[in-house]
């Protein structure tokens, strides 16, 4: 049904529905009441886009994502569901993995008339930095679990560094000295905040980084499982446990370890670094730094909202700390 519909029904303009649509003034009460029950008799749902048009406004808040995966499920719910509250609608859009597709959505969601755009980077270009300020001179861009520190663009990100802190403390005290390391993909440069705290927690212990126990990753459990496979056979001394920079390479090592027969943790501790749904639900269940991910997506929508009400604000960070999350993938060294 379209919006003509109505107003014939009621028997009056369509400007007339478009106001009380809208909640604008210049219609009698008697009118406005009559309009609404005819509305709601029919389950008419006006157009988003087109109730913008008048006020500029579409209603409509653009969500980059590199690609689906657990780790982004919870933000994603707390952008949606602050965008109900107020009357907003969510286009999300990914490049499934493709990073040269970010920059193709990243120019559709702003051709598309969104109000705001929230973006989570993944790997970061020139040519995206030129189109991110470019677009943000329009529209608002938030940046989610990243910073560019030479954009003037807000961000809202984990302490990343310190969360890896938290994880390295957690298997020193465990009486760990033979740690080896999953890191996050080249491109991360808040995953590489996690590779430098290993590295600073191993020196300031003197432990040293034994030749095989840094391996790389792409963030997924197959690239887990193959860093845990290069670990073994890289290292001429098995390292007691491992860190990794996320959940899914943490999981993916814990299944490289059980087809080989080395039990998690009695023969290797495997801690990974997210909190993501499943770490509670594996076996052994994960041991980890929660991300606080639901307050992220939460905090980061709060922002966009604050600037597409007052385009002036200034530029902010927002650092989420992260929480030691002990579950049973861990052993203890020390001895009672």
């Amino acid at each position: 049904m379209k919006i003509k519909d109505i107003a014939k029904i009621a028997g009056v303009s369509i400007a007339t529905v478009s106001r009380v649509v809208n909640d604008k003034p210049g219609v009698r009460d008697e009118v406005r009441k009559k309009v609404k029950k005819v509305i709601k008799e029919h389950e008419y749902k006006p157009n988003l886009i087109a109730r913008g048009l008048s006020s500029k406004k579409s209603n409509i808040i653009g969500l980059l994502l590199p690609k689906f995966t657990d780790y982004y499920t919870e933000q994603v719910d707390a952008i949606i569901n602050h965008c109900n509250q107020k009357g907003y609608r969510v286009m999300i859009t990914s490049s499934v993995g493709r990073f040269e597709g970010e920059l193709e959505n990243l120019n559709m969601l702003y051709k598309s008339q969104v109000e705001g755009i929230i973006y989570f980077v993944g790997k970061m270009t020139e040519e995206k930095k030129e189109n991110i300020k470019k677009i943000n001179r329009e529209i608002p861009i938030v940046l989610l679990d990243q910073a560019i520190e030479e954009l003037s663009i807000s961000s809202v990100l984990p302490d990343n560094y310190g969360g890896a802190v938290k994880a390295m403390n957690y298997l020193v005290n465990c009486g760990h000295q033979k740690i080896a390391f999953i890191k996050a993909p080249y491109y991360d440069l808040e995953g590489e905040k996690r590779y430098q705290a290993y590295k600073d927690i191993m020196g300031r212990n003197n432990f040293e980084i034994k030749e095989g126990y840094v391996q790389g990753s792409d963030y997924s459990i197959e690239s887990g499982y193959e860093a845990m496979e290069n670990i073994l056979s890289q290292s001429k001394e098995s390292p007691t446990a491992v860190l990794a920079s996320n959940d899914g390479t943490a999981i993916g090592a814990i299944n490289c370890l059980k087809e080989k027969g080395i039990e998690v943790p009695k023969d290797i501790s495997v801690m990974g670094i997210d909190d993501i749904e499943m770490a509670q639900h594996f076996i052994p269940k994960l041991t980890t730094v929660k991300q606080e991910l639901y307050h992220m997506g939460g905090e980061a929508i709060k922002l966009l909202f604050e600037y597409i009400d007052n385009k002036d604000l200034k530029t902010k960070k927002l650092i989420i700390e992260q929480e030691l999350v002990i579950r049973d993938s861990v052993k203890s060294l020390n001895k009672d």
